[in-house]
Protein backbone atom coordinates (compact mmCIF):
# COMPACT_ATOMS: atom_id res chain seq x y z
CA UNK A 1 0.00 0.00 0.00
CA UNK A 2 1.57 3.15 -0.86
CA UNK A 3 1.76 6.17 1.87
CA UNK A 4 -0.59 8.26 2.55
CA UNK A 5 -1.01 11.08 -0.46
CA UNK A 6 -0.20 14.09 0.71
CA UNK A 7 -0.13 17.83 -0.31
CA UNK A 8 3.34 16.95 -2.36
CA UNK A 9 1.59 13.46 -3.78
CA UNK A 10 4.74 12.17 -3.75
CA UNK A 11 4.45 8.17 -3.23
CA UNK A 12 7.64 6.08 -2.91
CA UNK A 13 7.28 3.16 -5.06
CA UNK A 14 8.99 0.19 -3.59
CA UNK A 15 7.75 -2.51 -5.24
CA UNK A 16 9.33 -4.69 -8.01
CA UNK A 17 7.60 -3.93 -11.59
CA UNK A 18 5.63 -7.16 -13.04
CA UNK A 19 3.82 -7.67 -16.07
CA UNK A 20 -0.38 -8.08 -15.64
CA UNK A 21 -1.02 -11.47 -15.96
CA UNK A 22 -3.57 -12.10 -19.12
CA UNK A 23 -6.42 -12.77 -16.93
CA UNK A 24 -6.44 -9.69 -15.22
CA UNK A 25 -6.24 -8.21 -18.54
CA UNK A 26 -9.14 -9.80 -20.07
CA UNK A 27 -11.04 -8.78 -16.78
CA UNK A 28 -10.05 -5.27 -17.08
CA UNK A 29 -11.34 -5.23 -21.10
CA UNK A 30 -14.27 -7.03 -19.84
CA UNK A 31 -15.16 -4.13 -17.18
CA UNK A 32 -14.97 -1.75 -19.71
CA UNK A 33 -18.05 -2.97 -21.91
CA UNK A 34 -20.74 -0.84 -22.64
CA UNK A 35 -19.06 2.85 -21.85
CA UNK A 36 -20.26 5.29 -24.11
CA UNK A 37 -16.48 6.87 -24.66
CA UNK A 38 -13.34 5.63 -26.67
CA UNK A 39 -11.61 3.44 -24.12
CA UNK A 40 -9.92 1.71 -27.55
CA UNK A 41 -8.42 5.07 -27.81
CA UNK A 42 -7.82 5.16 -24.18
CA UNK A 43 -6.24 1.94 -24.05
CA UNK A 44 -4.02 2.34 -26.79
CA UNK A 45 -2.07 5.77 -25.47
CA UNK A 46 -2.20 3.84 -22.13
CA UNK A 47 -0.21 0.89 -23.90
CA UNK A 48 1.96 3.33 -25.83
CA UNK A 49 3.01 4.63 -22.40
CA UNK A 50 3.93 1.73 -20.61
CA UNK A 51 6.31 0.81 -23.09
CA UNK A 52 8.05 4.17 -23.20
CA UNK A 53 8.01 4.49 -19.15
CA UNK A 54 9.78 3.11 -16.72
CA UNK A 55 8.22 3.39 -13.26
CA UNK A 56 9.00 7.00 -11.27
CA UNK A 57 9.95 7.30 -8.06
CA UNK A 58 7.19 9.99 -7.63
CA UNK A 59 3.59 10.15 -8.37
CA UNK A 60 2.92 11.54 -11.67
CA UNK A 61 -0.60 12.38 -11.83
CA UNK A 62 -2.61 15.68 -11.22
CA UNK A 63 -6.29 14.99 -11.05
CA UNK A 64 -9.12 16.74 -12.26
CA UNK A 65 -12.58 15.66 -11.32
CA UNK A 66 -15.06 17.76 -12.79
CA UNK A 67 -19.44 18.24 -13.21
CA UNK A 68 -21.90 20.94 -13.97
CA UNK A 69 -25.33 21.65 -12.42
CA UNK A 70 -26.95 18.73 -12.73
CA UNK A 71 -25.33 16.34 -14.50
CA UNK A 72 -24.30 14.55 -11.29
CA UNK A 73 -21.96 16.70 -9.09
CA UNK A 74 -22.61 15.01 -6.06
CA UNK A 75 -22.85 11.19 -7.63
CA UNK A 76 -19.41 11.89 -9.10
CA UNK A 77 -17.67 13.78 -5.65
CA UNK A 78 -18.93 10.70 -3.81
CA UNK A 79 -17.90 7.53 -6.58
CA UNK A 80 -14.85 9.57 -6.90
CA UNK A 81 -14.14 10.68 -3.42
CA UNK A 82 -14.42 7.03 -2.13
CA UNK A 83 -12.04 5.88 -4.65
CA UNK A 84 -9.49 7.97 -3.16
CA UNK A 85 -10.33 6.66 0.01
CA UNK A 86 -9.26 3.86 -0.61
CA UNK A 87 -6.17 4.72 -1.96
CA UNK A 88 -5.25 6.87 1.17
CA UNK A 89 -5.53 10.35 -0.16
CA UNK A 90 -7.06 12.84 2.12
CA UNK A 91 -6.05 16.01 0.55
CA UNK A 92 -7.65 17.95 -2.61
CA UNK A 93 -8.76 21.54 -2.84
CA UNK A 94 -11.67 22.84 -4.82
CA UNK A 95 -11.34 25.21 -8.50
CA UNK A 96 -14.61 27.07 -7.55
CA UNK A 97 -14.52 29.78 -4.99
CA UNK A 98 -15.62 29.70 -2.14
CA UNK A 99 -14.55 26.26 -0.87
CA UNK A 100 -17.36 24.26 0.53
CA UNK A 101 -19.14 21.39 1.27
CA UNK A 102 -20.05 20.63 -2.14
CA UNK A 103 -17.26 20.67 -3.62
CA UNK A 104 -15.01 18.53 -0.79
CA UNK A 105 -13.86 15.56 -2.34
CA UNK A 106 -11.89 14.17 -0.05
CA UNK A 107 -11.46 14.18 4.15
CA UNK A 108 -9.42 17.44 4.25
CA UNK A 109 -10.95 19.17 1.06
CA UNK A 110 -12.45 22.29 2.19
CA UNK A 111 -9.79 24.32 0.23
CA UNK A 112 -9.91 26.42 -2.56
CA UNK A 113 -7.28 25.76 -5.49
CA UNK A 114 -5.63 29.27 -5.23
CA UNK A 115 -4.65 28.94 -1.89
CA UNK A 116 -3.73 25.18 -2.47
CA UNK A 117 -1.30 25.30 -6.14
CA UNK A 118 0.43 22.21 -4.70
CA UNK A 119 -2.28 19.93 -4.61
CA UNK A 120 -2.78 17.16 -7.08
CA UNK A 121 -6.17 16.38 -6.46
CA UNK A 122 -8.86 19.17 -7.83
CA UNK A 123 -12.36 19.09 -7.99
CA UNK A 124 -14.54 21.22 -10.35
CA UNK A 125 -18.00 21.41 -9.27
CA UNK A 126 -18.51 23.85 -12.41
CA UNK A 127 -15.93 22.28 -14.89
CA UNK A 128 -15.27 24.74 -17.80
CA UNK A 129 -12.68 24.66 -20.79
CA UNK A 130 -10.11 27.09 -18.64
CA UNK A 131 -10.13 24.46 -15.82
CA UNK A 132 -8.96 21.41 -18.04
CA UNK A 133 -6.08 23.64 -19.68
CA UNK A 134 -5.01 25.04 -16.33
CA UNK A 135 -4.53 21.80 -14.44
CA UNK A 136 -2.68 20.23 -18.15
CA UNK A 137 -0.50 23.23 -17.88
CA UNK A 138 0.69 22.56 -14.16
CA UNK A 139 1.32 18.85 -14.49
CA UNK A 140 3.53 19.49 -17.54
CA UNK A 141 5.22 22.08 -15.56
CA UNK A 142 5.91 19.95 -12.53
CA UNK A 143 7.07 17.03 -15.13
CA UNK A 144 3.84 15.15 -14.79
CA UNK A 145 0.87 14.55 -16.81
CA UNK A 146 -3.07 15.18 -15.40
CA UNK A 147 -5.53 12.58 -15.89
CA UNK A 148 -9.45 14.30 -15.61
CA UNK A 149 -12.52 13.01 -15.75
CA UNK A 150 -15.62 14.96 -16.33
CA UNK A 151 -19.62 13.84 -16.59
CA UNK A 152 -21.59 15.35 -19.57
CA UNK A 153 -25.66 14.83 -19.55
CA UNK A 154 -28.56 15.56 -22.19
CA UNK A 155 -29.09 19.09 -22.42
CA UNK A 156 -33.01 18.16 -21.90
CA UNK A 157 -32.77 16.36 -18.95
CA UNK A 158 -30.41 19.13 -17.89
CA UNK A 159 -33.04 21.73 -17.93
CA UNK A 160 -35.93 19.34 -17.08
CA UNK A 161 -33.96 18.44 -13.83
CA UNK A 162 -33.12 22.04 -13.28
CA UNK A 163 -36.86 23.09 -12.62
CA UNK A 164 -37.87 20.16 -11.12
CA UNK A 165 -34.64 20.56 -8.60
CA UNK A 166 -35.30 24.51 -8.00
CA UNK A 167 -39.34 24.30 -8.50
CA UNK A 168 -38.90 22.59 -4.83
CA UNK A 169 -36.97 25.08 -3.72
CA UNK A 170 -33.79 23.84 -3.60
CA UNK A 171 -30.36 25.82 -2.93
CA UNK A 172 -32.63 28.41 -2.46
CA UNK A 173 -31.06 32.01 -4.13
CA UNK A 174 -28.96 29.96 -6.56
CA UNK A 175 -27.77 31.66 -9.58
CA UNK A 176 -26.69 30.59 -12.97
CA UNK A 177 -23.59 31.05 -15.07
CA UNK A 178 -21.88 34.42 -14.77
CA UNK A 179 -23.52 37.32 -16.99
CA UNK A 180 -27.01 35.50 -17.60
CA UNK A 181 -30.12 36.36 -16.86
CA UNK A 182 -31.17 35.87 -13.21
CA UNK A 183 -33.39 32.97 -11.87
CA UNK A 184 -36.67 34.56 -10.15
CA UNK A 185 -36.00 33.47 -6.84
CA UNK A 186 -39.14 32.68 -5.19
CA UNK A 187 -41.42 33.02 -7.96
CA UNK A 188 -39.69 29.89 -9.76
CA UNK A 189 -41.51 27.43 -6.60
CA UNK A 190 -44.81 28.77 -8.11
CA UNK A 191 -44.70 28.14 -11.92
CA UNK A 192 -45.37 25.48 -14.00
CA UNK A 193 -43.00 23.36 -16.34
CA UNK A 194 -43.46 25.69 -19.57
CA UNK A 195 -43.23 28.92 -17.71
CA UNK A 196 -40.29 27.84 -15.12
CA UNK A 197 -38.10 25.85 -17.90
CA UNK A 198 -38.29 29.09 -20.26
CA UNK A 199 -37.31 31.39 -16.63
CA UNK A 200 -34.63 28.93 -16.01
CA UNK A 201 -33.40 28.22 -19.37
CA UNK A 202 -30.82 31.25 -20.34
CA UNK A 203 -28.79 30.54 -17.24
CA UNK A 204 -28.45 27.03 -17.98
CA UNK A 205 -27.18 27.49 -21.74
CA UNK A 206 -24.60 28.92 -19.72
CA UNK A 207 -24.40 25.80 -17.56
CA UNK A 208 -24.66 23.59 -20.60
CA UNK A 209 -22.50 26.01 -22.67
CA UNK A 210 -19.54 25.49 -20.33
CA UNK A 211 -19.86 21.84 -20.31
CA UNK A 212 -20.19 21.48 -23.64
CA UNK A 213 -16.91 23.64 -24.61
CA UNK A 214 -15.13 21.56 -22.06
CA UNK A 215 -16.08 18.40 -23.32
CA UNK A 216 -14.82 19.38 -27.00
CA UNK A 217 -11.64 20.57 -25.73
CA UNK A 218 -11.39 17.27 -23.60
CA UNK A 219 -8.24 15.13 -25.32
CA UNK A 220 -8.53 11.23 -25.09
CA UNK A 221 -4.95 10.88 -23.38
CA UNK A 222 -5.80 12.55 -20.59
CA UNK A 223 -9.19 13.33 -20.30
CA UNK A 224 -12.40 10.72 -19.37
CA UNK A 225 -15.77 12.30 -20.54
CA UNK A 226 -18.89 10.08 -18.74
CA UNK A 227 -22.23 10.42 -19.55
CA UNK A 228 -24.59 10.63 -16.44
CA UNK A 229 -26.90 8.42 -17.80
CA UNK A 230 -24.17 5.57 -18.29
CA UNK A 231 -23.35 5.82 -14.30
CA UNK A 232 -27.02 5.62 -13.57
CA UNK A 233 -29.04 3.27 -15.79
CA UNK A 234 -28.46 0.62 -13.49
CA UNK A 235 -25.96 -0.96 -10.69
CA UNK A 236 -23.83 -2.62 -13.53
CA UNK A 237 -23.58 0.22 -15.75
CA UNK A 238 -22.64 1.93 -12.57
CA UNK A 239 -19.86 -0.51 -11.95
CA UNK A 240 -18.58 -0.50 -15.63
CA UNK A 241 -18.33 3.16 -15.37
CA UNK A 242 -16.50 3.18 -11.93
CA UNK A 243 -14.19 0.83 -13.55
CA UNK A 244 -13.68 2.97 -16.13
CA UNK A 245 -12.75 5.65 -13.59
CA UNK A 246 -10.21 3.51 -11.73
CA UNK A 247 -8.44 2.16 -14.73
CA UNK A 248 -8.12 5.59 -16.57
CA UNK A 249 -6.59 7.06 -13.37
CA UNK A 250 -4.66 4.33 -11.96
CA UNK A 251 -4.06 1.76 -15.15
CA UNK A 252 -0.53 2.20 -15.31
CA UNK A 253 -0.03 1.25 -11.92
CA UNK A 254 -2.29 -1.59 -11.67
CA UNK A 255 -0.44 -3.22 -14.48
CA UNK A 256 2.57 -3.19 -13.41
CA UNK A 257 2.46 -3.94 -10.31
CA UNK A 258 3.43 -0.89 -8.34
CA UNK A 259 -0.24 -1.05 -6.55
CA UNK A 260 -1.90 -4.06 -5.89
CA UNK A 261 -4.61 -6.04 -7.93
CA UNK A 262 -6.77 -6.17 -4.75
CA UNK A 263 -6.80 -2.54 -4.00
CA UNK A 264 -8.74 -2.24 -7.39
CA UNK A 265 -11.33 -4.56 -6.01
CA UNK A 266 -11.31 -2.02 -2.91
CA UNK A 267 -11.93 0.67 -4.73
CA UNK A 268 -14.88 -0.95 -6.92
CA UNK A 269 -16.37 -1.96 -4.17
CA UNK A 270 -16.03 1.17 -2.05
CA UNK A 271 -17.46 3.32 -4.82
CA UNK A 272 -20.62 1.12 -4.92
CA UNK A 273 -21.78 3.19 -1.57
CA UNK A 274 -22.89 6.13 -3.81
CA UNK A 275 -25.02 4.09 -6.54
CA UNK A 276 -28.45 4.79 -5.77
CA UNK A 277 -29.83 1.37 -6.85
CA UNK A 278 -28.14 0.07 -4.28
CA UNK A 279 -28.69 2.67 -1.53
CA UNK A 280 -31.28 5.10 -0.47
CA UNK A 281 -28.82 7.21 0.81
CA UNK A 282 -29.20 10.51 -1.63
CA UNK A 283 -25.78 12.47 -0.92
CA UNK A 284 -26.07 16.08 -1.58
CA UNK A 285 -23.80 18.62 0.72
CA UNK A 286 -24.16 17.47 4.24
CA UNK A 287 -27.58 18.08 6.04
CA UNK A 288 -29.39 19.16 2.80
CA UNK A 289 -32.74 17.30 1.39
CA UNK A 290 -32.52 14.35 -0.98
CA UNK A 291 -30.68 15.73 -4.18
CA UNK A 292 -33.09 13.49 -6.33
CA UNK A 293 -36.33 14.60 -8.29
CA UNK A 294 -39.46 13.39 -8.52
CA UNK A 295 -39.61 11.11 -11.17
CA UNK A 296 -43.14 12.04 -12.87
CA UNK A 297 -41.73 15.93 -12.50
CA UNK A 298 -38.72 15.32 -14.67
CA UNK A 299 -40.95 13.45 -17.18
CA UNK A 300 -44.05 16.12 -17.78
CA UNK A 301 -41.11 18.72 -18.34
CA UNK A 302 -39.58 16.40 -20.90
CA UNK A 303 -42.93 16.27 -22.27
CA UNK A 304 -43.53 20.13 -22.38
CA UNK A 305 -40.04 20.87 -23.39
CA UNK A 306 -40.71 20.53 -27.35
CA UNK A 307 -43.39 23.17 -27.36
CA UNK A 308 -41.28 25.72 -25.90
CA UNK A 309 -39.75 26.45 -29.98
CA UNK A 310 -37.17 28.67 -28.98
CA UNK A 311 -35.62 27.06 -25.89
CA UNK A 312 -35.93 23.41 -27.27
CA UNK A 313 -34.12 24.67 -30.84
CA UNK A 314 -31.24 25.68 -28.19
CA UNK A 315 -31.31 22.17 -26.35
CA UNK A 316 -31.14 20.44 -29.68
CA UNK A 317 -28.02 22.34 -30.79
CA UNK A 318 -26.00 21.27 -27.14
CA UNK A 319 -27.23 17.72 -27.80
CA UNK A 320 -25.82 18.07 -31.34
CA UNK A 321 -22.76 19.19 -30.25
CA UNK A 322 -22.26 16.41 -27.81
CA UNK A 323 -23.96 13.45 -29.73
CA UNK A 324 -27.14 13.01 -28.17
CA UNK A 325 -29.00 14.24 -31.04
CA UNK A 326 -31.22 10.63 -32.13
CA UNK A 327 -29.21 8.96 -29.14
CA UNK A 328 -31.53 9.40 -26.18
Amino acid sequence: MPAMLSRTVRICLAISVTLASSSRQAALDESLNGISVSMVQVRAVLDSRRKNRSVETHWPYWYLVGANHKTGTGLLRSLVGRVFLVLGATYSCQVSPPAGPWGQLTTDGIHNCSDSPDAHIRFAKDIAPNDLTTVRHLAASAGGEMRAVMTIRDPAAMLASAYCYHHRGMEYGLQPAPNRKPWPWPGIMSMGPAEGMEALSDGMFGVIESMTEAAEIADVSDTLVLRFEDITRSSEDFDRSTAAIVDFFFQDFFLQGVLPAELRSQMLLEAQAADLHRTSVDEGAPGEAPHSNDKDCEETAMTILPSLSGVYAQIQEYQRRLGYLGAI
